[in-house]
């Protein structure tokens, strides 16, 4: 789907999606990654952005990466630093 939408479920999946617009509706989300330090969430898009999310309570963007000039196929946060990589 080209909705930019990312869906959240509880750890059993027994209550409804929690969904939210991380990018356009004309957007593909193409990866989507977890900090193991703070549950960070950051979403690559055919838009060519990455988005950080806080995602406790109801989700809000904390900032928009805008600096690479192609699709952003993955993200991954580093297990044991605070850092994210994207490509």
């Amino acid at each position: 789907l080209l909705n930019g939408v990312v869906g959240v479920y509880d750890p059993l999946f027994q209550q409804p999606m929690n969904a939210f617009q991380a990018h356009d509706n004309n957007s593909c989300i193409l990866d989507v990654s977890v900090s193991p330090f703070d549950g960070t969430l950051a979403t690559s898009a055919n838009d060519k952005t990455i988005k950080i999310w806080g995602i406790h309570g109801v989700a809000s963007c904390r900032k928009t990466l805008h600096d690479h000039t192609d699709l952003v196929l993955t993200i991954c946060f580093s297990p044991k630093q605070t850092l994210c990589f994207t490509g």
